[in-house]
């Protein structure tokens, strides 16, 4: 699976742009502002986890799908154009 994954992209720019602004709300001792980037900065964290998570689930999905039946063709893949024997 490992495909393109929203939550892990969405969830690293939530993450970046909470650590600027607890820092900004820091160095401008501004606590509301910081709190509030913490708390961003976390919720990025968790999104960005989420995201990880579900690919490994997808890629153990996909693991045992192939164990189970090796002929598993993916109906997103042209099989015309592998060279492959093994499909």
């Amino acid at each position: 699976m490992s495909d393109y994954n929203h939550d892990e992209t969405k969830g690293k720019f939530k993450e970046v742009g909470g650590t600027v602004e607890k820092n900004l709300g820091e160095m401008t001792d501004n606590e509301d502002m910081a709190a509030r980037g913490a708390k961003h900065e976390t919720e990025g964290k968790a999104q960005g986890l989420w995201g990880k998570t579900k690919n490994a689930v997808g890629d153990a999905v996909d693991t045992v799908k192939d164990a189970v039946d090796p002929n598993n063709k993916d109906p997103m893949v042209d099989d015309t154009t592998r060279t492959d024997n093994r499909y």
